[in-house]
């Protein structure tokens, strides 16, 4: 079976992927991927002027395409900014923006994100953003590896 094949099936054109040693497939469809492109393209501000190709490198990327402010925002760990949402240093929103805007970015470069909602988050950032008191199980948030046992 050749690396990627074309073919038909009942939820339209698919392109199929072999990956993996074993010879996992994965099939992504074309209609799939126009919605997750759509998805990025949502996200505002919108990215501009990205270049068509990236360098190998791309750990630093988000230097050159991101604010100072969101690049701030992005390099938080969880709570820390639940910290900074509670004590009004962010907004929810804020915080939302930014993330959206760095999630955007990873996918143009390294093709990482099924879909990112930006309507449905923005949204509900605001929602927690026009609450007069944090929700608790929003704020409670305390941080536990995954080697952590309960």
């Amino acid at each position: 079976m050749p690396l990627s094949e074309q073919a038909n099936t009942s939820r339209g054109n698919a392109i199929y992927i072999i990956a993996g040693g074993r010879g996992t497939i994965f099939r992504v469809y074309v209609a799939d991927l126009g919605l997750r492109d759509a998805s990025v393209a949502d996200v505002q501000p919108p990215l501009i002027n990205l270049p068509y190709t990236f360098p190998k490198n791309v750990s630093r990327i988000a230097d050159d395409f991101l604010t100072n402010e969101e690049l701030k925002i992005t390099s938080f760990d969880a709570p820390e900014l639940v910290r900074l949402i509670r004590e009004k240093s962010y907004t929810c929103e804020a915080v939302t923006r930014a993330f959206l805007r760095r999630a955007a970015l990873a996918q143009k470069v390294v093709n990482c994100i099924t879909e990112l909602l930006p309507e449905r988050t923005i949204a509900r950032a605001r929602y927690l953003d026009s609450l007069p008191e944090p929700l608790d199980h929003f704020m409670a948030f305390r941080y536990q590896s995954r080697n952590t046992r309960a």
